[in-house]
């Protein structure tokens, strides 16, 4: 089973978003108990279609600059054309501030392996591999 946020992340990228690929984001929210039941499915997947026909919605960009051409653009009112998507899209944003923050935490508990190593005996050593 892969995992949600992965799809989410995945879909994200301008490439796969263009694309339409998922077609549909029903799949993903169903996989996450807290989307399915306070985002209307129907209405997302309707923006999530139309999204791809802007022409701001360029493959090449880079993920931020695509989603922040997205959030901005606007209905004729002056409405934001996009809100559910942009909520969907920013789950993809809290995650990335996470993941940067636990590989942070690993890095520095490579270095820290890394040292106790080097002051270690060869049967510590094995054990620090396990």
């Amino acid at each position: 089973m892969i995992d949600p946020v992965h799809e989410i992340v995945q879909c994200l990228l301008p490439s796969n978003a263009v694309a339409l690929k998922p077609r549909s984001l029903r799949s993903i929210c169903q996989k996450l108990p807290y989307l399915k039941d306070t985002i209307d499915l129907n209405k997302l997947d309707m923006e999530w279609r139309q999204h791809a026909l802007e022409p701001k919605a360029k493959p090449e960009l880079h993920w931020d600059e695509y989603w922040l051409n997205i959030r901005d653009t606007t209905t004729p009112t002056g409405e934001a054309k996009y809100p559910l998507l942009m909520a969907f899209a920013k789950m993809r944003m809290k995650n990335e501030h996470l993941t940067a923050a636990s590989l942070k935490v690993h890095k520095g508990m490579l270095e820290l392996a890394s040292k106790m190593k080097s002051y270690a005996t060869d049967e510590e050593t094995k054990e620090l591999r396990k």
